[in-house]
């Protein structure tokens, strides 16, 4: 009896082969999706005002906020708030709109950060900005090192990038 379930097996596999069962086609490559544009930009002016320094925060929105723009201001130690709140709520700006709050601080602003977050039950946006603001971050292009030519699809390969763990050259 086992011989004959095997060998019914077999039969319903060769007869799925049979009737045209065939290898999964490939699927044609799509174009890439446009990339979400971010829904607000944050923006610090730091000016120097007499003895204290005026402080401008301004988001600008591309798109439609999840609910009303709170501003939260963060000082570093030694700086005073003499103008402005350290939590203020503005209503969302609509798209292409912009919003902004005005502080005025004592003594050195350096260190001074600024959050901005709107947010509804199902969704949320965060925005933060620090001055000065910090020096773009550089990378250092990947060491190449040279191996036998190859040709990969058509082009000529005679350098690669090491991946993985690697010694410390210093």
């Amino acid at each position: 009896m086992l011989a004959l379930r095997h060998v019914v097996f077999v039969a319903m596999f060769l007869s799925g082969v049979a009737a045209g069962c065939t290898a999964p086609q490939s699927i044609p490559p799509q174009e890439p999706a446009a990339r979400t544009t971010i829904p607000l930009a944050l923006t610090l002016s730091v000016e120097p005002e007499g003895d204290a320094w005026s402080v401008d925060a301004t988001v600008a929105t591309t798109g439609r906020l999840p609910g009303p723009v709170v501003f939260r201001l963060q000082l570093p130690e030694g700086v005073k708030l003499v103008e402005g709140n350290m939590e203020t709520t503005r209503s969302a700006p609509e798209p292409g709109g912009v919003c902004n709050v005005h502080y005025k601080v004592t003594g050195s602003p350096t260190g001074l950060r600024i959050s901005v977050d709107s947010a509804s039950a199902s969704a949320g946006i965060h925005a933060a900005a620090s001055w000065p603001p910090a020096a773009p971050r550089t990378l250092d292009a990947p060491e190449m090192v040279p191996i036998a030519p190859v040709k990969m699809f058509g082009i000529e390969v005679d350098r690669a990038v090491i991946v993985g763990p690697q010694e410390d050259k210093r």
